[in-house]
């Protein structure tokens, strides 16, 4: 079963080792590995280029370009996006060569993870088992304390935009449907890609998956978690825990997955909304309340996401 798997690199060089290192050791089949860079300022693909050098791997290193389908590597391709294409944006430039290169399954996963070995073949053989399933997750475990769950799928309020993950298991084994699966590990078939359309841009971080879950349900195909498939995650690596960037894209995010999707709860969502902000006020933080507004307005102003948000 052809699977290419698509990881997005920014500023991240040392996850991502680890990442391959660990999907190497899998020794996967009928796999190719396509690494989306996105704009690194830290040499990202230097360094990237000289590891996978000396371990021997077949590999390439492309520009991309959506107008030239590549031959697919017998391995590992490195893709220069050019950009901070966001996460759904650097997913995409890697979903556009496996669309191209023909391959019948598409496997998201975050550069911050490293996988069990039988993650991938847990997930294919639910795929082989139910046609009828379009979109499966792994179960998520913190890289620090591997017998935690930190996601087995999620939730979401359509009237609020909020969205949160599952942290237990209703089955151990079997696949179980949820409302979305989160795009640290998805797999997903080409076909419903080609039913439902590509991971949505507008967000640029958070929602993204939450949405495209959405579409893909409304297109028939709706999220499952398959519990055998463990895949460990090193959490809030790229934005921190608590940063203003992280409150301006969760905030923007939440309140856009409304207006996008759900249009007739946003005057719910916004009052919502503002009683989110009167709760940091009273509890004296006033220095989320500025990047939470910005997030706020922009996504009713239904403006392009800030690359450098202004608080």
């Amino acid at each position: 079963m052809k699977t290419a798997v698509i990881l997005v690199n920014w500023n991240g060089w040392q996850d991502t080792i680890e990442c391959l290192t660990s999907l190497f050791a899998a020794q996967l089949p009928d796999t190719a590995i396509i690494v989306c860079d996105n704009g690194s300022t830290d040499g990202s693909l230097q360094h990237l280029r000289a590891w996978i050098e000396q371990t021997g791997q077949p590999h390439d290193f492309r520009a991309f370009s959506p107008s030239e389908p590549m031959t697919p590597p017998s391995c590992l391709t490195f893709l220069d996006t050019g950009a901070n294409l966001g996460f759904s944006g650097g997913n995409n430039a890697g979903i556009e060569l496996a669309l191209a290169w023909g391959w019948e399954f598409i496997w998201l996963l975050n550069n911050d993870t490293t996988i069990e070995p039988d993650a991938l073949t847990e997930m294919l053989s639910v795929f082989s088992d139910h046609p009828e399933i379009g979109v499966l997750g792994s179960l998520i475990r913190p890289m620090s304390d591997r017998g935690a769950i930190a996601c087995a799928g999620g939730w979401y309020n359509p009237m609020t935009g909020q969205a949160a993950d599952y942290t237990e298991i209703q089955s151990d084994r079997r696949p179980h449907e949820v409302p979305f699966v989160s795009g640290c590990s998805l797999l997903v078939r080409r076909t419903a890609i080609e039913k439902a359309g590509r991971m949505p841009e507008q967000y640029f971080l958070y929602c993204e998956d939450v949405d495209w879950c959405i579409r893909l349900k409304r297109a028939g195909y709706p999220s499952f978690v398959q519990p055998t498939s463990i895949v460990y995650h090193k959490e809030s690596n790229s934005l921190g825990k608590l940063s203003r960037n992280k409150l301006y894209y969760t905030s923007r995010s939440s309140l856009l997955l409304v207006r996008s999707l759900f249009p007739h709860y946003l005057p719910l969502a916004i009052a919502f909304a503002m009683l989110r902000l009167l709760k940091r006020a009273i509890a004296g933080e006033f220095d989320q309340i500025r990047p939470m507004l910005a997030g706020f307005g922009d996504a009713l102003q239904a403006k392009p996401h800030l690359r450098k948000p202004h608080f």
